[in-house]
């Protein structure tokens, strides 16, 4: 008895599952799928109408299609200079480090002065001298030469008196009133007053030579000893290592009480303000970026605004091509260093024509097309796709202000009924 009802469960429970079974193989399938199908004119009887289906549409408007895109580059500054000691000598102070902001013409190194601020005291003291004797000469001068001058008139007129008295001998001599040793005596008194005129002639000449050679000789030694302490006074100012532009200092070789050597690099001085980005893109990209477009460079955390200002070449088929981009004006780059990497964005133009979203273009056998609304129902307009960036198309074939079907619902035809519900006008 017991083993009849047992068998009498097992197979009460086999007719339960097959049961289950099969309720799950002819479920309606309103169980397996809310999602609601849009009849087709297949499912829909002969003569029947279709209802209209919903759709969004967007306008199709004529314009250009430009995508960002972005690369890497470097900082450069185009006035970048070691500058370098020029007189040498032990560093006795460095008043500006690295990273610092200095004007042109600020002193950022200084070197021992102390021997030639000695020597400009010697040169000082030598050219006080020469200009005293320089003042001295001058005075004496007139002096010598005013004596030089009454010897000559003073032999003048001995040489008209002498020859006065020879005249007259010689008269007398003819009327036998003088000897002949007489009339000798007064020619000799002739000849040594002309010998008296030429000797005081020359020491005349000799007096005014050797004022203009004396004073000239001074006022040469006067202006030796000027050139020497303007030449000392340069050596000095050469101690002061100074910067040639204004720029930040982004190297610095001083330390006090290091010897630097005549010409030996000192620090790296770089103009922040010349500070340019350098970067490749390739040809086709080149091509679009002449000098003069814009694009933005990422540095130091913020965006900076630059344009194009030089080409490294005329762009060719598979090759990068380098390009130089230079900081608009009014922008602070004071923060920005050489040799930093940057990023740098750019717009390219893709193409020029009607954009609609990419969803809305359809391919069938190889040929776009997309839905536009017209009368109220979907038409398939064929149409050539031209380019394609962040979700929008730039096409041809597709009229403008055209009201594209987009995203496209499934099962949509050429021909059936919709209605916009959402899009643009």
């Amino acid at each position: 008895m017991q083993r009849t009802i047992l068998i009498a469960l097992i197979a009460l429970a086999v007719l339960g599952a097959g049961g289950w079974f099969l309720l799950g193989a002819n479920a309606p399938s309103s169980t397996l799928s809310s999602v609601p199908q849009a009849p087709t004119a297949a499912q829909t009887p002969p003569g029947t109408p279709l209802p209209a289906q919903a759709v969004q549409a967007v306008e199709a408007r004529a314009g250009q299609l430009f995508t960002t895109r972005s690369v890497s580059g470097t900082l450069q500054a185009a006035t970048d200079a070691q500058v370098a000691s020029e007189a040498g000598g032990r560093v006795t102070q460095v008043l500006r480090r690295e990273g610092d902001r200095v004007q042109e013409g600020e002193t950022v190194v200084v070197t021992d002065d102390t021997a030639l601020r000695q020597q400009l005291q010697g040169a000082q003291l030598g050219l006080r001298n020469a200009q005293l004797q320089l003042e001295a000469a001058q005075r004496q001068s007139p002096e010598g030469v005013a004596q030089a001058r009454l010897a000559l008139v003073s032999a003048q007129s001995a040489l008209r008196s002498a020859q006065q008295s020879h005249t007259a001998n010689q008269r007398l001599f003819e009327l036998q009133g003088v000897s002949q040793v007489e009339l000798n005596q007064s020619r000799n008194a002739v000849d040594q007053a002309q010998t008296a005129l030429r000797s005081a002639q020359d020491s005349l000449a000799r007096a005014s030579r050797a004022v203009q050679e004396g004073v000239a000789q001074l006022q040469i030694q006067v202006e030796q000893a000027r050139n020497q302490i303007a030449q000392l006074e340069r050596q000095i100012e050469q101690t002061r290592v100074k910067a040639p532009f204004s720029g930040t200092v982004i190297e610095q070789r001083a330390e006090i009480g290091v010897t630097l050597a005549p010409g030996s690099p000192v620090f790296r001085l770089v103009d922040t303000r010349s500070l340019q980005a350098r970067f490749s893109v390739t040809s086709a990209d080149a091509a679009l970026l002449p000098v003069g477009a814009q694009v933005s460079i990422q540095a130091a955390g913020q965006r900076f605004q630059a344009k194009i200002s030089r080409s490294a070449g005329a762009p060719v088929e598979n090759r990068l091509v380098g390009l130089q981009a230079r900081f608009l004006p009014a922008q602070d780059t004071s923060q920005l260093a050489a040799g930093a990497v940057v990023t740098v964005r750019y717009n390219v133009r893709l193409a020029e024509g009607v954009l609609i979203p990419s969803s809305a273009i359809q391919t069938e056998e190889g040929n776009n097309f997309a839905f536009v609304v017209k009368d109220g129902k979907a038409a398939r307009v064929r149409l050539e796709s031209l380019a394609e960036t962040g979700g929008r198309s730039a096409v041809r074939g597709l009229p403008a202000g055209s009201r594209v079907i987009s995203p496209v619902p499934a099962g949509l035809q050429a021909g059936n009924p919709v209605n916009v519900v959402r899009g643009g006008p």
